[in-house]
């Protein structure tokens, strides 16, 4: 015979049940779940209940102090705010007021981002970046400012980043130069805590075309640059980029420096292109691994690098006056392009190579650079002398 369900209760919250097979076990009421459902914990034997639900009363006990621990106006906020996640049932109370305090209160004090641009353009400065170098930073965070300038950095959204490199330029390079500037820009944000990510690195970047050919000069152009230099009194410019991979800043600073004697050293078979005119001001000594490069500095040593003063304008001048004279159609970074051209076709040395003309990647230059011309051309590169 079936005995039927019997509740007997102890006291407050505490139960014995007695079960339709005779089962005797204990209940603790602990309150209501999230969907406000009775919470009861089923216990073996009395003493197991007795002590669970003394617990439990102090737990509410406890919780009940830090409730009335908050004013009336704390307790109306909270009720209120729970009302408004009702919607969102995995959302806890916790953690929008975490978002809050991250997204609205640490960015209260955020800089605009024209004081922001001024702020890091004044550490750049302090950095003792080279001019060239400043005034391209300087010209791409100008177009930050009129985007954005009153506009509080912690205010600018991802699509506002994106619309703004997508409108910088229609070259894809371009996008990505605008884009990497302001990358840079919210970084020193986070660094100073003014924002709390970096949106400029969750936009879209476009992939760079591949339509800026890599050009080396033929071996009967490479010959006419070098007879017409001479008569220019340039031959150290053209022989240092055709030979030695030297970039035209670096050769334009060795001269301005007057550091193109130090740099030089055809005992010893060395280049060095000291710190104060690498581009990344890291020093480094290019090998002078075949005589051709020796053949043709030699007789030009006690002369200067350049006739004149030393600057961009005068060497564009000077460069103009040089593919006139030799005939020959210039090509931006042409002769830095055909020592590595040559060089690698020569030597068959990536890791060198790379080093020597002061790139870290030596992927890069295998890829642009490998198989443009035939090792028949290399050999007669190399063996280029003298004529005039």
């Amino acid at each position: 015979m079936k005995h039927q369900q019997s509740y007997l209760r102890i006291s407050r919250g505490l139960y014995k049940r007695v079960s339709s097979s005779g089962q005797v076990y204990f209940l603790t009421y602990d309150g209501v779940d999230e969907a406000k459902k009775p919470i009861w914990t089923k216990h073996n034997t009395q003493s197991e209940a007795e002590e669970h639900h003394r617990q439990t009363k102090i737990r509410k006990i406890n919780e009940g102090q830090k409730a009335w621990g908050l004013t009336p106006t704390q307790r109306e906020d909270a009720a209120r705010a729970i009302e408004l996640l009702n919607p969102y049932p995995n959302t806890k109370l916790v953690h929008a007021a975490a978002h809050y305090v991250s997204a609205i209160l640490k960015n209260q004090n955020c800089k605009t981002i024209k004081e922001v641009v001024a702020d890091l353009m004044t550490i750049k400065e302090k950095a003792n970046l080279r001019p060239k170098s400043l005034k391209a930073l300087r010209r791409r965070l100008g177009k930050l400012v009129e985007a954005f300038g009153e506009r509080k950095m912690s205010s600018v959204t991802v699509e506002e980043m994106q619309n703004f490199v997508d409108r910088s330029g229609s070259a894809p390079r371009t996008k990505i130069g605008f884009a990497a500037v302001a990358s840079q820009l919210w970084k020193f944000g986070e660094k100073r805590r003014w924002v709390t990510e970096n949106i400029a690195s969750l936009i879209d970047r476009p992939t760079p075309d591949d339509n800026n050919e890599i050009i080396a000069f033929s071996v009967d152009e490479a010959q006419a640059l070098l007879n017409a230099a001479v008569g220019l009194k340039m031959l150290p410019f053209v022989a240092l980029g055709m030979f030695c991979g030297v970039r035209r800043e670096e050769l334009v600073r060795l001269s301005k420096l007057k550091l193109y004697g130090k740099a030089v050293n055809l005992d010893n078979r060395t280049v060095t292109i000291p710190a104060e005119v690498a581009k990344k001001r890291s020093r480094r000594t290019i090998d002078i691994q075949h005589p051709t490069l020796c053949e043709w500095l030699a007789p030009h040593l006690k002369l200067g690098l350049l006739p004149g003063s030393a600057d961009d304008t005068t060497v564009t001048e000077l460069l103009n006056d040089l593919v006139k004279k030799a005939k020959v159609k210039w090509v931006k970074n042409g002769l830095r392009h055909s020592y590595a051209t040559y060089h690698l076709v020569k030597f068959k040395d990536v890791a060198h190579l790379a080093y020597y003309m002061g790139e870290k990647d030596a992927n890069v230059i295998f890829n642009h650079y490998a198989e443009l011309r035939k090792p028949e051309e290399a050999e007669q590169f190399w063996n280029l002398r003298p004529t005039v």
